[in-house]
C-alpha cells in the first residue's frame, strides 16, 4: 500500500498538544500510527544524481583519452565550459520545476569540478599535497548545498571530507582531529532545512567515523570509550528532536538516533569480549588533549541526556524508549571505567557488557512481540546469536563454561517465544 504524507496531520498534532486538546503520550501515539513519508523527491534526485555522475564520468574517461593530443587552452575552455554548461542547465530547470532533473545536472557538475581540479594540475604541473584536492573540491560541494540547498551536494561533501581524512591519515599519517568533524557539522543544519532523514543519517554516522580516524592516531585507548559517549550524544539529540513536535524534526530524529544506537551497540559487542574491554579504558587523562576530548564528549552526553530525561518538567512530551535506559547504563559503566583507569580487567570490565547486550537483545524481542515489529524481533535475536557466538569463541576451553551460556541463552529465547505465543502472535 503506498504510504501517504501525513504532514498535516503532525502539524495538526502539534496545535492540538499546545491547545491541550491531547495528552503527550495521545500525541505519540498518532505520530507512530500516521507516519511521515520519506522526503518525497530525494529518491528520485539520488537516482537522477547517480546517472549524472556515471555520464560524467564516460565524458571524462573520453576525454582523457585524447587528453595529449589537445592544447591546454582547448582542454580550459572545455573544463570550464562543461562545468558551467551543467550548473547552468540545473539552474533553468530548477526554475521550470524539475527538481529532480536539475540535482542530476548539479550532482555532474560537481563531478566536473573535481575532474577540473585534478586535470588543471596536471596541466600545469602544479604538484602539491593531493589530499587538499578532496578538500577543496568537498568545500565547493558543501558551498553548493547551503546554496540550493540540496541533500545530494551535501551526501556528496560527506563522502569527500571522509576521503581527505582517510587520504591524510593512511598515506600521510596526519592527525586531524576536529577539522573534519567541524566540517561535517556544517551539514547538520542542512539536515534540519532539508528534512532528509538519509542525509542526517549519513552525516551522524560520518561524524561518528571521522570522530574515531582522528581519534586513533592520538590514543587507541580513548577511540572506543569517545564512540560510545558520542554515539549516546547522537542518540539523545535525536530524541530532543521528536520532541519538539515539528513535522520536519520528527522525522530526521530517527536519522540521528539510529546510526547513534548502532554504533553503540557494536562498540559495546567489542568491549564484551575480555581480551579486548581489558584493555580499552587505560585513557592517558593526564594527555591535555585526551583529557579535553573525553571530558567535552562526556560532558555533551551527559547534557543531552539530562535534557531529554527533564524534558516532561519543561512541558515537552518524554520521547525516550525502553531501551535507553540500558543505554544509559552502558555509558555509565564506560565513562566510570575510562575514570578509573581498569586495564586488565578481563571478565571483571567484559561481563556487565554481556549482560547489557543480552539485556538489549531480550528488551528488543519483547517490545517486537508487544507491537509487532518484526525488525525488532530480528535485531533482537541476532544480538542475542551475535553475544552467543562471542561466548562460544572465549570459552572454547571451558566446555562447561560454554554450556551453562548456551543453556541460559536458549532458556531465555524460549521463554520469550512462548510469551509471545501465548500472546497470541504467531511463531
Amino acid at each position: 500500500m503506498r504510504r501517504t504524507c501525513h504532514t498535516w496531520l503532525h502539524r495538526e498534532i502539534v496545535d492540538w498538544l499546545q491547545g491541550g486538546l491531547i495528552t503527550p503520550a495521545q500525541g505519540q501515539t498518532l505520530r507512530a500510527r500516521y507516519p511521515l513519508a520519506g522526503y518525497p523527491g530525494l529518491g528520485r534526485s539520488l537516482l537522477s544524481a547517480l546517472g549524472a555522475v556515471i555520464f560524467g564520468l564516460g565524458v571524462i574517461l573520453l576525454v582523457a583519452y585524447n587528453w595529449q593530443a589537445m592544447h591546454r587552452f582547448a582542454k580550459l575552455a572545455l573544463l570550464l565550459g562543461a562545468l558551467a554548461a551543467a550548473h547552468l542547465g540545473a539552474l533553468w530547470l530548477r526554475r521550470s520545476g524539475r527538481h529532480s532533473a536539475a540535482e542530476g545536472l548539479h550532482a555532474l557538475g560537481s563531478v566536473l569540478f573535481g575532474a577540473a581540479i585534478w586535470l588543471v594540475a596536471q596541466v600545469y604541473h602544479i604538484e602539491g599535497h593531493y589530499p587538499n584536492a578532496f578538500l577543496v573540491w568537498g568545500l565547493g560541494t558543501l558551498a553548493l548545498a547551503w546554496a540550493l540547498p540540496s541533500a545530494t551536494q551535501a551526501l556528496l561533501a560527506v563522502v569527500l571530507v571522509l576521503t581527505w581524512q582517510v587520504s591524510e591519515l593512511f598515506d600521510f599519517h596526519s592527525r586531524l582531529d576536529s577539522l573534519p568533524w567541524l566540517l561535517l557539522l556544517g551539514v547538520l543544519p542542512l539536515c534540519r532545512q532539508l528534512g532528509s532523514v538519509v542525509l542526517s543519517g549519513t552525516a551522524t554516522l560520518a561524524l561518528l567515523l571521522s570522530l574515531a580516524l582522528g581519534t586513533f592516531p592520538l590514543d587507541e585507548d580513548l577511540t572506543v570509550p569517545l564512540l560510545v559517549l558520542a554515539a549516546g550524544a547522537a542518540v539523545a539529540a535525536g530524541r530532543l528532536l521528536e520532541g519538539l513536535g515539528q513535522p520536519g524534526d520528527t522525522r530526521i530524529a530517527a536519522g540521528f538516533a539510529r546510526p547513534g544506537y548502532g554504533v553503540y551497540l557494536v562498540a559495546l559487542y567489542l568491549l564484551s569480549f575480555p581480551s579486548l574491554s581489558g584493555s580499552l579504558f587505560h585513557i592517558h587523562l593526564t594527555h591535555l588533549r585526551v583529557a579535553g576530548l573525553f571530558s567535552g564528549a562526556l560532558a555533551l552526553t551527559a547534557g543531552l541526556w539530562a535534557a531529554v530525561l527533564t524534558a516532561p518538567l519543561r512541558g515537552r512530551p518524554a520521547t525516550w524508549r525502553d531501551t535507553d535506559w540500558l543505554l544509559l547504563a552502558g555509558l555509565v559503566l564506560v565513562a566510570l571505567f575510562s575514570l578509573l583507569g581498569l586495564r586488565g580487567g578481563g571478565w571483571l570490565t567484559a561481563l556487565p557488557f554481556n549482560l547489557l547486550l543480552l539485556l538489549h537483545g531480550m528488551l528488543l524481542i519483547l517490545t517486537g512481540m508487544r507491537g509487532g515489529d518484526s525488525r525488532r524481533l530480528l535485531g533482537g535475536g541476532l544480538l542475542i546469536g551475535l553475544l552467543a557466538a562471542g561466548r562460544y569463541l572465549d570459552l572454547f576451553e571451558s566446555l562447561v563454561a560454554r554450556a551453562l551460556v548456551f543453556f541460559a541463552v536458549g532458556a531465555a529465547l524460549f521463554a520469550l517465544g512462548h510469551l509471545w505465543r501465548r500472546r497470541g502472535a504467531a511463531p
